[in-house]
């Protein structure tokens, strides 16, 4: 009998200790749903999110559509970032009688460039034209923003392949400039492409935007905007965008320009550009000339 009782308080100090660990992964584990739910998919954690992610991407599409002088431009930019950065960019030009196709590769120092199609209605010859690649140096320091590289660079939110101390000091940047002035109370969650996210309305600091641009320019050694006067826009008219961003995977899904018809989406992240950079003497400038000798000046690439 006296083996008996001195078992029974064994027992249930066991079971208490039990209890204890139960209710303990409970509490850890409603802290990791407090965590998921009001702190990893807030509105504000999964804006700054995408924010960072778009600074270590290896890979991104941007579809931009925009309506123009009575036509539309179309571009597909796709971007690669890491151990082989180019850009290649369709675009598509719709005039009242004209079509303009053309294709453009870029690296961190040349553009190349060519046109694919030309339609219009005096039927021109574009045997000495259509589908010669032609190439542009960039030069660096000259302040120069035509680089089609730069140009997939330097989206709305800005886009690079940086490492995790660049990320924290371009993040600490934006934050101190307040380069995105977000209505976080007001945003609400929308279905793009299959993906759940918010809908944010978005304020852009253009000065503050413009420094930012400036460090990943630096960073990436790139020394396109090396000339560009941060001061001149000290009190520029904001932009106003509504931005979606997927609430689990983080990204940028689409951006469009309030007032006006620009529109830019987002996909294929990750995905890298295979091209092979063409080997050509003929200088941009030499290709455009030809092209103004059969039609007069023509947007294009």
């Amino acid at each position: 009998m006296a083996t008996a009782r001195k078992q029974v308080p064994m027992d249930n100090q066991r079971l208490l200790t039990v209890w204890l660990f139960v209710l303990a992964g409970l509490i850890f584990a409603g802290g990791l749903w407090g965590w998921y739910q009001y702190v990893h998919r807030s509105a504000y954690g999964v804006f700054w999110d995408a924010i960072d992610n778009n600074l270590r991407l290896t890979g991104v599409t941007r579809t931009v559509t925009q309506d123009t002088n009575g036509g539309d431009v179309q571009q597909k930019l796709q971007l690669s970032l890491g151990a082989e950065n180019v850009a290649r960019g369709l675009t598509t030009i719709k005039q009242p009688g004209t079509v303009v196709i053309t294709e453009t590769l870029g690296t961190p120092t040349d553009n190349y460039a060519r046109y694919l199609d030309i339609q219009a209605d005096s039927k021109p010859n574009l045997s000495g034209v259509k589908d010669v690649w032609s190439r542009e140096a960039l030069v660096k320091g000259a302040g120069q923003n035509q680089s089609v590289f730069a140009e997939g660079l330097f989206s709305s939110f800005p886009i690079s392949n940086l490492r995790q101390s660049q990320r924290q000091e371009l993040v600490q940047l934006m934050r101190q400039k307040k380069v995105y002035e977000v209505d976080y109370r007001g945003a609400k969650v929308v279905e793009r492409a299959g993906k759940k996210g918010y809908e944010y309305t978005v304020t852009v600091n253009i000065q503050g935007y413009i420094e930012t641009l400036k460090k990943i320019d630096q960073m990436m050694g790139l020394d396109q905007l090396t000339a560009v006067n941060i001061a001149a826009y000290e009190g520029a008219e904001p932009a106003r965008l509504v931005v979606v961003n997927s609430i689990d995977g983080r990204q940028v899904l689409e951006v469009t320009y309030t007032g006006t018809t620009r529109k830019e989406v987002y996909s294929s992240y990750g995905a890298r550009v295979d091209v092979q950079i063409p080997e050509t003497n003929l200088l941009r400038s030499e290709l455009e000339q030809k092209i103004q000798r059969i039609f007069g000046p023509v947007g294009g690439a």
